[in-house]
């Protein structure tokens, strides 16, 4: 997976997370559960601050990375032999923040390469 979002007064956030699944389809056609870990690197920048015309402040770019290993488990139901539509939810720990995350996630894929 990979994102990129775009948040109000300059922010931003990049998300890059390789995802592992195991797919239950003997008796649980769809279902999967699987393993992530991701790279955050967010970043705001912060307007210039001037006084009487003078610049206080120049224009600044802050930024910060940290990474989070986690799981999720989802199904995935397909719509062609090449498209798909994915509903997951899972959970990550940030390792630097020492914090958890849950995040649902709904994906529209297509499958390059046939089936």
């Amino acid at each position: 997976n990979f994102d990129y979002q775009f948040g109000s007064g300059g922010s931003s956030l990049m998300n890059i997370e390789p995802r592992f699944d195991y797919y239950f389809n003997s008796a649980f056609n769809g279902f999967h559960a699987g393993t992530n870990i991701s790279y955050l690197r967010s970043s705001v920048t912060i307007p210039a601050i001037s006084l009487f015309g003078v610049v206080v402040s120049p224009e600044q770019t802050v930024s910060a990375g940290q990474m989070a290993i986690g799981g999720l488990a989802g199904y995935t139901h397909p719509l062609s032999d090449a498209m798909f539509l994915d509903v997951s939810c899972g959970g990550a720990y940030m390792l630097d923040g020492k914090a958890f995350a849950v995040r649902p996630t709904l994906t529209f894929g297509y499958k390059f390469g046939g089936k």
